[in-house]
């Protein structure tokens, strides 16, 4: 039992600690970079593929890793 009174009171301690903090992600800042990146490039540029599609089908299930396509970026006029 004793114990269990440790876990509970550490628990309660925790919760008391985090009431008044704020929790933040840390990698918050990037993916709020990498959004706004993003964003800007595709109301910039047009992306069009050099190549047709490859298929699917030829990846191997066992090692699946990304497909590598190449692509040209066509600036937009306003």
């Amino acid at each position: 039992m004793s114990g269990f009174r440790n876990c509970q009171q550490i628990l309660e301690r925790t919760i008391e600690a985090q009431k008044g903090a704020v929790s933040v992600c840390p990698g918050e800042p990037l993916a709020r970079l990498e959004l706004f990146l993003f964003t800007h490039l595709f109301q910039r540029f047009t992306f069009i593929l050099m190549e047709e599609e490859k298929s699917l089908l030829e990846s191997n299930a066992m090692f699946n890793a990304p497909l590598e396509y190449t692509a040209r970026a066509k600036c937009r006029t306003k």
